[in-house]
């Protein structure tokens, strides 16, 4: 089963890999505030294609907050998924009157991507539902650009030159260019399995 969590706070427009002069340099357009409003749409489209938990990638690429709903305690740890894990909010359950509870700190520790239980940890009883436990945790790389991998900055580039060159609902048949297969190479290891 692929646990997906939900998002709590989007991540930001300024936390991208790639800002609007990158893709104006990348489209090779002079200054000219022309195409701004394109090519934001065309940045926040290769965005979200790519950020998870719903775009296709297992890694997150900007900085967002999110909450994994789980029926009951984990036996054992659990691999956070949208990874790269920044740091655990808070760990919630609800207890057996349905009142949500905070589970203290001390608890549980975060061992890269991995929610791990201290060795003292004895699950407290919860309420039957399907969101008994909640973990809210931050993901994602830093708003430095340096930060984030080369491959996956380069695969969004690829894809707004791809959109900005390519902006014609309708093709001339035998001129119809598909995104180009470097993104798709380039993101294969990245990729939700």
């Amino acid at each position: 089963m692929r646990l997906v969590p939900r998002i709590v706070t989007p991540a930001a427009d300024a936390a991208w890999p790639i800002d609007l002069a990158m893709a104006k340099k990348l489209c090779v357009i002079e200054d000219t505030s022309e195409f701004d409003a394109e090519l934001g749409l065309f940045l926040a489209t290769a965005n979200q294609y790519l950020q998870p938990p719903f775009g296709i990638l297992r890694l997150s690429i900007a900085e967002q907050t999110l909450c994994l709903d789980l029926p009951c305690w984990p036996a054992c740890s659990i691999e956070l998924p949208a990874g790269p894990v920044r740091s655990i909010a808070h760990v919630k359950f609800f207890n057996e009157s349905n009142v949500e509870q905070t589970l203290d700190g001390s608890n549980y520790f975060l061992d890269n991507n991995e929610l791990i239980w201290a060795d003292t940890f004895s699950a407290p009883a919860h309420y039957t539902r399907p969101s008994a436990v909640r973990i809210t945790y931050v993901t994602g790389y830093a708003a430095d650009a340096a930060d984030y991998p080369a491959i996956v900055k380069t695969a969004i580039g690829m894809m707004v030159k791809h959109w900005f060159d390519n902006r014609e609902a309708v093709a001339v048949v035998g001129s119809l260019n598909m995104m180009p297969l470097g993104v798709d190479d380039l993101i294969t290891n990245y990729r939700v399995r």
